[in-house]
């Protein structure tokens, strides 16, 4: 015997609420499968017996889902993408920034939450990145003064 459909309804439901917890746009997906299978194992009469053809179908409705569809909802709901090869770059803080007290930074056209190492630093100067860790940037001041813009990246 399979589980009922709300079973199927509630996995999906739950799969759907883990989508924020992980990275990559993709457990969602199993989720609507699950969702999928629950309304069919309650149309389909003699479906509600059989595991194997709801875990197939699951499986299938899932990955059908996720082939058509995932390309294009991750680029309307896919978030901020992190700008590759940051470091080096320099930004404009835009909320103060110090050690264990987290500010903001404007890089790359938005702005960023960014820690200071060791120092202080105020909204309205440059700084340069020296790190990531996931969203967050690790800035200091400038060694050197050079031309760049804050939010360039360089080359």
């Amino acid at each position: 015997m399979g589980p009922e459909p709300f079973v199927w309804a509630i996995i999906g439901i739950l799969l759907m609420a883990a989508e924020s917890l992980t990275p990559g746009f993709w457990v969602i997906f199993f989720g609507a499968g699950g969702l999928v299978t629950g309304a069919l194992t309650w149309l389909v009469p003699g479906l509600s017996g059989r595991l194997h053809l709801q875990v197939l179908l699951w499986l299938g409705s899932s990955s059908v889902l996720l082939a058509l569809l995932r390309r294009v909802l991750q680029s309307r709901f896919g978030g901020r993408r992190v700008p590759e090869d940051s470091i080096g770059s320099r930004a404009l803080v835009v909320e103060a920034v110090a050690p264990g007290r987290p500010g903001r930074i404007r890089f790359a056209g938005t702005t960023w939450r960014a820690e200071s190492y060791d120092e202080e630093i105020a909204a309205g100067e440059t700084v340069v990145i020296l790190a990531r860790d996931n969203l967050t940037y690790f800035v200091s001041r400038p060694f050197l003064d050079t031309e760049e813009q804050p939010g360039e990246v360089r080359q």
